[in-house]
């Protein structure tokens, strides 16, 4: 056997040695922890989820092929004033920003009575004490390889995460066709006015195919109830927490009062020789 691994059994054997003779320190630390896993995991403040798991619409991108084809002829016309439009991903990206915004909240929260529930019902909220809750509770994930997006809420007041997950959908879906049908208005006079200044036959093709589009959205946006955002799993009133893990905070405690009494016997033993 060479020296190496004489001293390498050597020492495992004294670590055996002195757990042995230390085992009743060692299993009173780790009941300890035990106990203080247990108590905590009874005690702490229980937090509960709710999500919604939703789809953007497949019309939202419905009106991209026209306004390419727009997108060519200005090109080669040079006509300024009008650009393509975002991809339906880009435009998903910015409908959930704005579902995260501070300001989009707050109108949220009035509307859906959660201010008394979120803050102190002596004082109103600023624009940042908003940004702050959303930040806190918010929480908005997305599946690439389904394109499905889940937004939860974790908040000890189950009926609060419910609250704010069951209409936030509707309401943000309300919010963009109102901001839709405004815009396609506005787009559908501006176009009509290029109509008139212009003499390309091909552009006033294009044109006429874009008004007509811009009409088919707005009309859309007036009659469909999932707008931007179709539900796909509505949100339920949650019944059992989601933290803390009570088996998991029993075992991290276990795994901690392990840890800290076997480096209790050790700091003891080295105590115990150096003051020999």
């Amino acid at each position: 056997m060479s020296d190496d691994n004489y001293i390498e059994k050597s020492s495992f054997v004294n670590l055996i040695i002195l757990l042995n003779e230390g085992k009743k320190a060692l299993f009173s630390i780790i009941l300890i922890s035990l106990l203080l896993s247990i108590f905590y995991s009874f005690t702490a403040t229980k937090i509960y989820q709710s999500k919604v798991l939703i789809a953007p619409a497949t019309a939202i991108s419905s009106d991209s092929g026209s306004l390419n084809q727009l997108s060519q002829a200005v090109n080669l016309s040079g006509l300024s004033g009008l650009s393509s439009l975002s991809s339906s991903e880009i435009k998903t990206n910015i409908a959930l920003a704005r579902m995260e915004s501070k300001y989009f909240l707050n109108d949220y929260f009035t509307a859906q009575g959660l201010k008394p529930k979120l803050f102190d019902e002596d004082e109103e909220p600023s624009i940042y004490d908003i940004e702050r809750v959303a930040k806190k509770y918010l929480s908005v994930s997305k599946n690439k390889a389904t394109g499905l997006i889940t937004i939860s809420v974790n908040h000890s007041d189950p009926e609060v995460s419910y609250l704010w997950t069951e209409g936030i959908v509707p309401f943000l879906n309300n919010e963009l066709r109102k901001k839709d049908i405004e815009e396609g208005e506005k787009n559908i006079f501006y176009l009509q006015e290029q109509l008139g200044e212009t003499s390309v036959v091909n552009i006033k093709s294009v044109l006429f195919n874009i008004i007509e589009q811009q009409a088919k959205k707005v009309m859309l946006a007036n009659v469909r109830e999932d707008y931007f955002f179709e539900i796909v799993d509505p949100a339920s009133l949650p019944e059992d927490y989601v933290s803390p893990n009570t088996v998991q905070v029993i075992l991290v405690g276990l795994f901690l009062g392990t840890l800290f009494g076997i480096f209790y016997i050790l700091v003891k033993d080295f105590i115990r020789n150096f003051f020999k």
